[in-house]
């Protein structure tokens, strides 16, 4: 359960850094950033709505892409037999 935490919150930082970054056009963001009142409010905003949204987004990705693995034990006995 932390890994899982631990991975919606990389990816709700990357999602929201790159949102403001590449649609807000807030480039150039520091620390000091975080202290100003209306960026601040932006980022928070934006981190919410992404960490609502993430969950079902990664449901609908679940259930449109499926990934199947499947293992055949093969001991060797269809090479013996040939032989």
């Amino acid at each position: 359960m932390l890994a899982r935490f631990g991975i919606y919150v990389l990816l709700n930082t990357w999602i929201v850094q790159a949102l403001l970054t590449y649609l807000l056009g807030q480039g150039g963001i520091t620390e000091s950033a975080l202290t100003s009142f209306p960026f601040f409010t932006k980022y928070v905003v934006l981190a919410s709505l992404v960490a609502v949204i993430l969950p079902y987004a990664e449901e609908i990705l679940r259930k449109c892409i499926g990934v199947s693995v499947s293992f055949n034990a093969d001991d060797g006995k269809k090479e013996n037999e040939e032989k």
